[in-house]
């Protein structure tokens, strides 16, 4: 049984039927969303609700359309994601980079149930693709398109829109400014660390955290329950910790049911991929410097704030897909080119670049 099919999805799926029937019968027409409010409060699921009715709207199985519309929302950011390794460096690289979206576990079950993630992340890779390929053919298309898509993710979950805006508006400056991209990458990590940093100094955003550890610290496998929020330095250290447990749990103390296990081979995988990203960093920041600088500290600075309000396996594991693609784009980069390199074969197409461009300079 889908552990995901319960809880939050049963939630939506309510709600949606509610909304629908609101709207067949016009009463929703007359009394709007303080009809919806008076059935469900919280916000966060008449939103995805909002979007899901349609289908208890249309005759038959009203729970497999919307199912069947996540799942399409699903393989598109597989195909989002196949496409930027393509653009970045080569076939062999996007197609790698699908391979654990399409057969992780945890993927099929989230994606296969009528919760929000598969939305999120598809507006997430949709807004990247757009931005970072398509544009520089067909930039009215590609505005208009990210411009959705950035609506999509900011309306289901307001802080990966914030955070995708900041990315994108610090992305513009890098591109504008004289000065090498290196450096500008470097301040940008620098300033995302200050802004970790300054947590513990800003009461409301200090107590949002300690209320929604609180909250979720609950069932058999939750971790971290004592991070301190007290000096800047506790926050920093905490955070990057946080963040490798909101990345890669389980970890082997921690694995206890059937489950958990295949969940930590998931992990182990995505530490595979994330020690050759390393090096397919260095690649792709050579070619695309602004791209990549983007999608590091988008996916560096998100993981950091994910993790210190994510305080169980449950929940990291909906919520890192938002940042896992990024290291599975990065880590096919370099797995591609280093196993290029070792049978021999000739260099990639961003390599022979590369080493031209460095004969030049020679």
């Amino acid at each position: 049984m889908n552990p995901y099919a319960l809880a939050d999805a049963v939630r939506f799926e309510r709600s949606a039927a509610f909304i629908a029937e609101g709207v067949t019968s016009g009463i929703i027409f007359e009394e709007g969303m303080s009809y919806v409010a008076a059935e469900e409060p919280s916000s966060t699921y008449r939103r995805w609700s909002g979007i899901l009715f349609f289908a208890w709207l249309l005759p038959g199985p009203s729970i497999w359309y919307a199912t069947i519309f996540v799942a399409l929302l699903g393989s598109g950011s597989i195909y989002n994601v196949a496409r930027l390794g393509e653009y970045l460096h080569s076939q062999k690289a996007g197609a790698l980079a699908a391979v654990p979206m399409i057969f992780y576990p945890s993927y099929v079950a989230i994606h296969t149930v009528i919760l929000r993630e598969a939305a999120i992340l598809f507006g997430i890779t949709t807004t990247a693709l757009l931005l970072l390929k398509t544009i520089r053919n067909r930039p009215v298309v590609a505005i208009v398109g990210a411009s959705i898509s950035m609506a999509l993710v900011t309306l289901l979950r307001p802080e990966n829109g914030i955070l995708l805006g900041g990315m994108i508006i610090g992305g513009a400056i890098m591109y504008v400014l004289p000065i090498r991209k290196s450096v500008l990458a470097g301040v940008g990590l620098i300033g995302i660390l200050g802004a970790v940093a300054s947590i513990p100094h800003i009461q409301p955003v200090r107590d949002w955290y300690l209320r929604t550890r609180a909250d979720r610290f609950e069932g058999r496998t939750t971790y971290l329950g004592s991070i301190p929020f007290e000096t800047s330095a506790d926050v920093l250290f905490s955070g990057l910790l946080a963040a490798v447990y909101f990345l890669f749990t389980p970890f082997p103390w921690m694995i206890e049911t059937p489950a958990d296990l295949l969940i930590a081979v998931e992990s182990a995988i995505s530490i595979a991929f994330f020690v050759f990203a390393l090096y397919g960093t260095v690649i792709a920041f050579r070619r695309f410097p602004v791209a990549v600088s983007v999608l590091v500290l988008g996916a560096v600075l998100g993981t950091i704030l994910y993790g210190l309000g994510t305080v169980n396996v449950g929940t990291a594991t909906r919520h890192r897909q938002s940042f896992l693609w990024v290291i599975f784009l990065l880590g096919s980069i370099g797995a591609v080119d280093l196993v290029a390199g070792f049978r021999g074969r000739a260099p990639s197409r961003t390599t022979r670049r590369l080493m031209r461009e460095e004969r030049k300079i020679g």
